[in-house]
């Protein structure tokens, strides 16, 4: 069903990997229930590194910011309150910083959603809310310009956990969005040290496919 733009995207943009089709739904899809749990930037390798295709609930998700940014359960007052992040992981200098990074998040009300599909977009037998995409610099800037050359509305781009950058925000938002991700995300997911991720909702991939076409061929 999406083999053509999953194909177009890499060829203009010489992607090494294929994009990826993410749904949140609270109606299961007919896809194959993933075994087991892992981290959602560790699916999202899965997808990119292996070309798995994979449904997941609550419990798949060992994570609970990945589950929590995706509305599969509510977030722990640990997280909430910053202590997380300060304390045990060490990511920030105090709670309150953390507190502040933490609200900073988009993430999707906690109990709205009970299934998070994955899928290689040339394979995606279900309708994705959000692509994303794994490239390059340059690939990336090249998809942030052409997803522009329509209506003149800049991509956005967003610091904070995968989860959050590349499908709550542009789910939410309804905005390409460009990440550089977070050292946790980039190295479940598996990507390269030049690789950057764009959260693609899936109403604006018709005009960036068309940008890319008339700037490839102007």
């Amino acid at each position: 069903m999406y083999e053509d733009i999953s194909q177009h995207l890499k060829d203009m943009l010489k992607l090494k990997n294929s994009p990826v089709a993410v749904a949140l739904s609270n109606d299961k899809p007919d896809l194959e229930m993933l075994d087991g749990r892992m981290r959602f930037c560790e699916m999202l390798g899965e997808v990119i590194q292996n070309n798995r295709s994979f449904c997941t609930v609550s419990e798949n998700h060992s994570c609970d910011g990945g589950a929590c940014t995706l509305g599969l359960r509510a977030m722990p007052e640990s997280m909430r309150s910053g202590e997380f992040l300060y304390k045990r992981v060490g990511l920030f200098g105090s709670a309150m910083a953390a507190r502040r990074f933490f609200n900073s998040n988009l993430r999707v009300e906690a109990g709205t959603t009970k299934f998070v599909s994955f899928s290689p977009l040339e394979d995606a037998e279900f309708t994705p809310d959000v692509i994303v995409i794994a490239c390059s610099a340059g690939s990336g800037m090249r998809a942030i310009e052409a997803s522009a050359y329509d209506a003149g509305i800049a991509a956005k781009g967003r610091m904070g956990p995968v989860c959050s950058t590349v499908v709550a925000a542009p789910y939410l938002s309804g905005n390409v969005i460009y990440t550089l991700g977070d050292a946790g995300g980039r190295k479940y997911a598996k990507l390269n040290d030049s690789d950057v991720l764009i959260g693609v909702p899936l109403e604006k991939m018709g005009p960036l496919l068309h940008g890319l076409e008339e700037m490839i061929h102007s």
